[in-house]
């Protein structure tokens, strides 16, 4: 019988993945709304509560010092217990949390609430990775990227629409309603979830559970019609007497070994980078919109971003076809080239002293560059996702993961304090944006020494090279 890895190819592409698809999705949503609501609503809350500025960037960088938590933890759960839990987990407390937010009495309390909806989001993203990456065909795990992406840009158009909906200048915000409102996508699917969320076949395999690994698989195949495919696999000796403490050992032993350790390293910096970008210019964006002339109002210019957004995930889908390395280098280099045009737009957008042309010329930069940021970071966000999900063997796949996406969180606690610093330092955006620049530009170098190249390869549990391993644990 073939290995795991080619039954998944057999069984294709078809309702099965979708259906996984969508109900690990709705962390990812959760994510796009609730960093887009928060990042928008500083100001009222700051209003109502008289926070200085360290404290309003405080409010949404305590929500990436959960998500470290929430990543570490969840490669611990995803490879000792399954995939399955922490998602699940991720959803309850995504709901819970949320609704508590809006019921805060003062900004400790909400700090603190908005501390634990940050690990609930953490906690859920590595295993929703691993779960998708060992239950979709290679060609398909770039799709299936952007889908996830295309979640979290969902979670902003829902975000932005409140938004809208409730005070299109963003003046005069009611930021409890829109924290309650902007949780009810995630729950509807967090239900659906509970009751119809498989576990993973090569997670059950590893842990010598052979049986249930079939059923998943031919409840797989059932669902894409391939009813003459073999569900039958190769069987692999799983590890006797593995604890829960030998099994978080032989992941980290993986991870942080000769083979694996400069990869790991590069992608968490890719990842921090990815996360300065993205969550620094979320926070970043309404400041901006609201300070200087978009040309339309301010939440109509956070729904552009979202429509930007979208435009990038199509883009990503090239990835079916390009290799995982130039993909990355190439992505982070744009975003370096989008952010200094947009820092020029930024820059000239306002002088007085602008002719037609020059105001044509800034109007363009401001506006192309927005664009093309938005762009760049879903390539680069998704592609580095995928790939730090796909070069680690199934026994060490999520903690790999989660040791990189936790790494590199620290990316989007400093981005709101470093957006903060910046202005208050300058009384301009221009230097944050130039700031973030120079990591782009390191990144993509860095990108260029990656030793593996991922792109159309089956993934596999590799129990003959870490079972040796977890006999010395």
């Amino acid at each position: 019988p073939p290995p795991l890895g080619e039954v998944i190819e057999r069984i294709g592409m078809g309702p099965a993945q979708m259906r996984i698809w969508t109900l690990t999705g709705g962390v990812w949503l959760a994510d796009g709304a609730e960093m887009l609501l928060i990042s928008s609503v500083t100001r009222a809350v700051s209003e109502e509560w008289g926070l200085p500025s360290w404290q309003q960037g405080a409010v949404v960088s305590v929500v990436f010092i959960g998500m470290f938590v929430g990543n570490m933890l969840s490669g611990t759960l995803g490879d000792v217990f399954g995939r399955r839990l922490p998602i699940l987990l991720s959803y309850v407390g995504v709901f819970v949390f949320s609704i508590l937010s809006a019921m805060t009495a003062g900004p400790l309390q909400l700090a603190g609430i908005r501390l634990v909806v940050g690990v609930a989001i953490g906690i859920g993203q590595p295993a929703i990775y691993a779960l998708n990456s060992e239950t979709t065909p290679a060609r398909w795990r770039i799709p299936c990227s952007v889908f996830m992406m295309t979640g979290f840009i969902v979670g902003e158009f829902w975000s932005a629409a409140l938004i809208w909906y409730d005070d299109s200048t963003m003046e005069n915000l009611r930021w409890r309603w829109l924290l309650v409102m902007g949780v009810i996508p995630t729950a509807s699917l967090g239900m659906l979830a509970l009751r119809l969320l498989p576990q993973s076949p090569s997670y059950l395999v590893v842990n010598g559970c052979r049986e249930e690994a079939l059923q998943v698989l031919e409840s797989m195949r059932d669902q894409n019609g391939a009813h003459g495919a073999s569900v039958a696999f190769k069987t692999q000796e799983a590890p006797r007497d593995a604890s829960h403490a030998r099994k978080w050992l032989t992941a980290n032993q993986i991870i942080w070994g000769d083979k694996f350790r400069f990869s790991t390293l590069v992608v968490l910096f890719a990842l921090f980078t990815g996360n300065i970008v993205v969550y620094g210019t979320l926070y970043a964006f309404p400041q901006v919109a609201t300070d200087i002339d978009f040309g339309v109002s301010a939440a109509a210019a956070l729904a552009i971003g979202a429509v930007w957004e979208a435009l990038g995930a199509l883009v990503t889908l090239a990835g079916m076809y390009c290799p995982r390395k130039p993909m990355m280098a190439w992505s982070f280099f744009a975003m370096f080239a989008s952010l200094v045009v947009f820092t020029v737009g930024v820059a000239g957008i306002d002088r007085p002293d602008n002719g037609d042309a020059a105001a044509m010329f800034f109007f363009a930069a401001l506006h192309g560059g927005y664009l093309c940021i938005k762009i760049s970071v879903n390539v680069g966000f998704a592609v580095t996702y995928q790939y730090s999900a796909e070069i680690y063997p199934t026994v060490a796949r999520t903690t790999g993961f989660s040791a990189s996406t936790a790494g590199a969180r620290v990316g989007g606690f400093v981005a709101p304090l470093f957006c903060e610093f910046f202005q208050s330092l300058t009384g301009r955006h221009e230097a944050y944006f130039l700031f973030l620049a120079a990591f782009c530009a390191v990144t993509a170098v860095l990108i260029l020494f990656l030793p593996f190249e991922t792109f159309g390869k089956s993934l596999d549990s590799h129990m003959d090279e870490t079972a040796p391993i977890l006999s010395k644990a």
